[in-house]
């Protein structure tokens, strides 16, 4: 496993790289770069087969934040994020950003750093995607219903890691890797490491990540997983005198190996999805995955169908269904990940179903 001072000792090599880039290209101040940014997602929630049945209204996911960067020289720049997430119902816990409770409309911070970017590559140290890193890859119903992560991070793993930092190499010819450390990721205990490679050309993305957990206690082993995924998107393409360009397939794969540091708890999982665009505006996406444990009657398999209208550059009306059939030692959701008022099967082996409208309100706007 990397360790914490490795990754210290090659963020400060290139910062002092990059500083010397810079005294040796003197210049006048670079100009300083500032975006606000936001985004509301509010959804109406029926829910069957969990621990509260009843309608709800959830905020998914919703946050407020900036960006900030700094054009050092030619070639290095300093940037940072603060994002911060926000619960439109006011209760300030369970709205999709993370485990927490802050009894405010503020909830948990979201991806937030401080990087150098330069010919070498990107730095970023701050609260960081863990798995995150890949299991929005190929994702048709990000923070809604069904969100994938409901099975691939069902079983625990850190969706972000604190005190992190993390190194991506320029692109070459589509290809890109990126490396993450945490010496302590408050939402999943110990070390937490991630590599992954991606490939992004054309209509073709490809991506191949590992990361491991030391879960810190006596007798326990890494927490390992491993991902494949890749998505195709059509282009010029009609159906039935529809334009159907932006239509994509995607797929992939995730293996865990002793979840928890648990030895032999083992689980695989595989996803499969396809979206429909019909002329811009209107989109048919549906969703499935797999995941078969090594204990026996551990499998899951949760199903989602989704309609989204675009109905304008920064507004989306959507309705979701998503249902999780699990074997009778199973407990997955069907509306945790990424989405408030998230709710546990009324049982193990209960097979959770959410019905879900809503509405996703995004803007940006460069103020300096």
């Amino acid at each position: 496993m990397i360790k914490s001072g490795v990754i210290a000792g090659l963020f400060s090599t290139i910062c002092i790289t990059g500083g010397a880039i810079a005294a040796e290209q003197p210049q006048e101040d670079g100009e300083l770069s500032v975006k606000i940014f936001g985004l509301g997602h509010l959804s109406i929630d029926s829910r069957n087969d969990t621990i509260d049945d009843d309608t709800e209204i959830a905020s998914n996911s919703s946050r407020v934040g900036f960006t900030a960067s700094w054009q050092v020289s030619d070639g290095f720049e300093i940037f940072g994020q603060i994002d911060q997430g926000v619960d439109l119902t006011g209760d300030g816990a369970n709205d999709g950003n993370g485990p927490g409770d802050t009894d405010s409309i503020f909830s948990r911070a979201r991806d937030s750093f401080i990087g150098v970017r330069g010919h070498y590559g990107t730095i970023k140290y701050g609260r960081l995607g863990a798995l995150n890193q890949w299991v929005y890859d190929y994702n048709l119903f990000a923070d809604q219903v069904g969100d994938l992560g409901n099975i691939w991070g069902g079983s625990g793993f850190a969706g972000r890691a604190d005190n992190a930092v993390s190194y991506e190499t320029p692109e070459f010819n589509g290809f890109k890797a990126l490396a993450l450390h945490s010496p302590q990721a408050v939402d999943a205990p110990g070390d937490v490491s991630v590599f992954k490679v991606s490939y992004g050309k054309d209509n073709v993305t490809l991506g191949a990540s590992f990361s491991t957990a030391d879960t810190d206690i006596p007798g326990r082993e890494d927490y390992q997983i491993s991902a494949v995924t890749g998505s195709y998107t059509f282009d010029n393409t009609s159906l039935g005198g529809f334009d159907t360009s932006g239509s994509s397939i995607g797929a992939g794969f995730q293996s865990e190996k002793d979840v928890r540091g648990v030895s032999g708890e083992d689980r695989d999982s595989f996803t499969l999805g396809s979206a429909l665009k019909l002329n811009a505006r209107h989109t048919l996406k549906g969703q499935a995955t797999f995941s078969m444990a090594e204990r026996a009657d551990s499998d899951a398999t949760q199903y989602a169908l989704g309609y989204d209208y675009q109905a304008s550059k920064d507004v989306i009306l959507y309705a979701a269904y998503a249902k999780t059939d699990n074997d009778p030692l199973a407990g997955f959701t069907s509306n945790n990940y990424g989405h408030g008022k998230a709710v546990a099967p009324v049982m193990p082996g209960a097979s959770p179903e959410t019905f879900s409208v809503g509405i996703i309100v995004s803007f940006d706007k460069v103020v300096k």
